[in-house]
């Protein structure tokens, strides 16, 4: 096998990878999917941070999946799916949730550059606290 032949091998091997992590990291849930429209699935991504860090690690983490109902994750500033999440838990007990991981969402939501105090500001924004 050439060299080039191994290389282009490794980006195919590490492209079905990143595909897969991906998608199974906002897989389907027991429970049943929110049905949205495209126009409002649509108006949901449009819904970003206004600290300019916090929009790029949101849009490169957490959008995809809080801005889709068929990952079953609570949606983006809706309230009726934060309500029972944040009745049960404060916001301490969600940043830990979020730094190791729950149900199909994995550690860090896959922004493993975020801090602990980034990940609460995204809570927040995500659950619309303050």
């Amino acid at each position: 096998m050439t060299y080039l032949k191994f290389k282009v091998n490794c980006f195919i091997i590490i492209g079905v990878l990143s595909f897969s992590l991906v998608f199974t990291s906002c897989s389907k849930d027991t429970k049943t999917a929110k049905k949205l429209s495209i126009t409002e699935i649509r108006k949901l991504e449009k819904i970003l941070p206004k600290d300019s860090i916090l929009k790029e690690k949101y849009k490169r983490s957490c959008i995809v999946c809080h801005t889709n109902p068929e990952a079953l994750a609570p949606l983006v500033k809706d309230n009726d799916a934060w309500e029972p999440i944040l009745a049960t838990k404060n916001l301490d007990e969600l940043v830990q949730n979020v730094v190791k991981g729950i149900k199909t969402m994995p550690p860090k939501g896959q922004c493993g550059d975020c801090t602990e105090e980034e990940l609460r500001s995204l809570i927040k924004f995500l659950a619309n606290i303050e």
